[in-house]
């Protein structure tokens, strides 16, 4: 089933990844609004039966002026596995890892909001 425009843009939307429960859905693209290249996004939803939210850039800890792709969620839901590639090509590149630190809703907004934490690009 195709989730619609919220989650698919004019952009390029490659190598999905969905976390165990199907409530975060993470994606590599050069929509509009990144960091570089290519960069990774989230997008959640409260429950299986609800419609996807927008698409969130990760942001400048995970997300650098090159590529970043190929986004896979841990098991357990604790941990975003990715490639990042210096070169800002599809080619070459390492495999990096990042905490999932789940993040409530403080201002009572209905938007549940994730972070990922990793230390600044070098």
């Amino acid at each position: 089933m195709n989730p619609g425009p919220t989650v698919n843009s004019q952009a390029d939307q490659c190598y999905v990844s969905i976390s165990a429960d199907e409530l975060e859905l993470y994606s590599s693209s050069n929509r509009g609004g990144g960091h570089g290249v290519y960069n990774l996004w989230v997008t959640t939803r409260e429950t299986t039966d609800d419609r996807w939210g927008e698409p969130v850039n990760l942001g400048p800890t995970i997300n650098s002026s090159a590529w970043e792709g190929c986004p896979n969620v841990s098991a357990d839901g604790s941990t975003l596995f990715f490639r990042y590639s210096q070169s800002g090509r599809h080619g070459g590149g390492d495999i990096w890892q990042a905490p999932i630190i789940p993040v409530v809703d403080f201002n009572g907004d209905g938007i549940r909001l994730l972070a990922v934490r990793l230390p600044r690009w070098p």
